[in-house]
């Protein structure tokens, strides 16, 4: 028996409704999965940049080249012009160019003197940022000789936002605004600083600095302590790696995970005296900054020189210089590598610098 305020034909409409609603729902729901998984098909993957030098047997002349993160696919970067790398550094002699995590910009250092090419005259050095979307360029400031001296010897770390450059100095770390195109303001620490990584934000750093600041318990080129500074100065811990002087830890090169892992290229040093054994060798190192600080030796370098690196966490992979002009993906958790090798005389082709970042948009 019905309802008294309910008659058949209201039953009909009311199940006529429901089913229109049904149908309204499934279909706005399928637009918005069908938009989630658009918005998910169109995120930018990361790409695998790495600089290239001796196009066109023009040996010295350098561009910046791109990859899958399968090693494969491998182009120029329409955007980023050709270099010359010259003499200008740092101070082993590798072609530099630092691309920012976002895809943003891309720094190089350029020898730009009449006859570059063929090493005559007197280098020319210049620090250039290039945008990777529009490939407009400008110079940056600071070619004064202090400034300039650092960036030849030990380089520069790029902002994941591509907003600065990070370059260590003998007593601190000068930043320089690359959008603004500032001079570098040098941020003192007290102490010679040999690397420096970028917090994902990239609003604080992390520097290898010596385990003994100013050398009052040991050496200044000590270098077993890892600090945390902001971008006006101010250090937020100090996290030793190893005590001195048992091994001499000196990480050029550090990546900072999404996480919080730090990943470093590092040479290494001990002293069997102290209790130094053979159980930190050069290569790539996976560091948690604890109360107690552990670490992990993910690979060897397999190389006497130090080249920068790319980590993509997420996917459990570092891209590494292999052997002569070798790019290999290694697999943080086993080690497990797969490299390809570029055709060409190392006396003529040089392959340096590896990188994750976004593609340029």
């Amino acid at each position: 028996m019905m309802p008294a305020w309910s008659s058949p034909q209201d039953s009909a409409k009311g199940w006529v409704l429901l089913l229109a609603a049904v149908v309204v729902l499934s279909s706005v729901c399928a637009t918005a999965f069908g938009k989630v998984a658009a918005v998910s098909r169109a995120a930018p993957v990361p790409v695998v940049y790495y600089t290239y030098c001796g196009l066109n047997d023009r040996t010295g002349a350098c561009s910046l080249r791109m990859l899958s993160e399968t090693l494969t696919g491998s182009q120029t970067v329409s955007t980023m012009p050709e270099w010359f790398n010259g003499e200008c550094g740092p101070a082993n002699g590798h072609a530099r160019a630092t691309v920012a995590a976002n895809g943003t910009t891309v720094v190089a250092l350029e020898d730009v003197r009449p006859g570059a090419l063929d090493h005559f005259g007197t280098p020319i050095c210049r620090l250039v940022a290039t945008n990777l979307g529009t490939g407009g360029s400008a110079v940056l400031p600071g070619d004064s000789g202090a400034i300039m001296r650092a960036i030849q010897n030990d380089g520069w770390a790029i902002s994941p936002n591509g907003q600065y450059v990070a370059i260590p100095a003998r007593n601190g770390v000068y930043i320089q605004d690359v959008q603004a195109g500032s001079v570098p303001k040098l941020i003192r620490t007290g102490f010679m600083v040999q690397g420096v990584g970028w917090y994902p934000d990239s609003s604080k750093l992390l520097v290898d600095g010596p385990g003994q600041p100013l050398g009052g318990r040991g050496p200044v080129s000590t270098a077993n302590s890892l600090f945390e500074i902001t971008l006006k100065g101010r250090k937020l811990g100090r996290w030793q790696i190893k005590p001195y002087p048992a091994y001499d830890f000196n990480a050029e090169f550090i990546h900072i995970s999404a996480g919080g892992e730090v990943y470093a290229e590092a040479r290494t040093l001990f002293d069997p005296l102290a209790g130094g054994k053979p159980t930190m060798p050069t290569g790539y190192y996976l560091i948690r900054l604890r109360k107690r600080p552990s670490y992990k030796l993910i690979t060897r370098s397999s190389s006497n020189s130090m080249f920068e690196f790319g980590v993509n966490a997420q996917a459990g992979r570092l891209f590494v210089i292999g052997g002569q002009n070798e790019i290999c993906s290694v697999s943080i958790a086993s080690d497990g590598r797969h490299c390809i090798r570029f055709p060409g005389s190392p006396e003529l082709v040089t392959v340096e610098d590896v990188q994750v970042a976004l593609p340029p948009s």
